[in-house]
């Protein structure tokens, strides 16, 4: 575990005691570290635009403080937001899921990475902390599997898959309740 990770680890520990770092609530660890180093992307990308041509190294004290004020929000919001299951997951959300794999259109977009970190980046600045980058992939590659006829360098058609996922994004960020369902196998 990298230095982050521990403390990340540490702080959410000293919150839900009940989470089993080294075991079974690893994955959420995992989650929880994607969504941590999002995060600082987002607090490091506010301030770029506040101080100009300034860089600046978030040290070891800064990121203990952020971890203060963010890692209650997630806890809450993981809680919120994620689900597990013993069955299937609800209709809606196994249909969509397998229409945005088989996706040609997302297949093709040579900006999926840019994509992605831009909803993810709005997510944020909604309020939505927690599971970023697996929601924004899923609003990605559902507005993707929208477009048919899929031209590579139209900038017409990326515009509107953009403004199109942004506008989900902003759609998901007033919803209540679960957005991602995690199916626990039988045999766990």
């Amino acid at each position: 575990m990298n230095p982050t990770q521990a403390l990340i680890a540490q702080k959410l520990e000293e919150i839900e005691p009940s989470l089993d770092i080294l075991g079974n609530d690893k994955k959420v660890i995992d989650i929880a570290v994607q969504d941590f180093t999002n995060y600082i992307k987002f607090i490091k990308s506010l301030q770029s635009k506040n101080k100009k041509n300034r860089t600046q190294e978030t040290n070891s004290q800064e990121i203990r403080e952020i971890l203060t004020f963010w890692a209650p929000m997630w806890l809450k919001k993981w809680k919120s937001r994620f689900s597990l299951l013993l069955t299937n997951p609800p209709k809606a959300t196994e249909q969509n899921s397998e229409s945005t794999v088989e996706s040609s259109t997302w297949q093709k977009l040579t900006c999926r990475e840019a994509l992605v970190e831009t909803i993810i980046l709005t997510l944020i600045k909604k309020g939505e902390i927690c599971g970023t980058k697996v929601i924004a992939e899923n609003i990605a590659r559902t507005e993707a599997g929208k477009i048919s006829n899929y031209q590579e360098g139209c900038s017409k058609q990326s515009m509107d898959l953009l403004c199109n996922a942004l506008k989900k994004a902003n759609e998901i960020s007033q919803k209540t309740g679960p957005l991602v369902w995690i199916k626990i196998e039988k045999n766990y």
